[in-house]
């Protein structure tokens, strides 16, 4: 896999996990959804950059 698919992969779950955060309300899984998306938005970043 190239890592401009990487990179869109990372941003599709990124996106996904903001969604699944939008629909919870669970403070709690709120925040852990927020946080696995921006560590799937850093490591689209991270492949698109190299």
């Amino acid at each position: 896999m190239t890592d401009r698919r990487h990179a869109d992969y990372y941003a599709q779950r990124e996106q996904q996990e903001r969604d699944a955060a939008e629909r919870t309300t669970d403070p709690i899984a709120r925040r852990v959804h927020l946080d696995l998306a921006a560590r799937y938005a850093a490591k689209a970043t991270e492949l698109v950059a190299a």
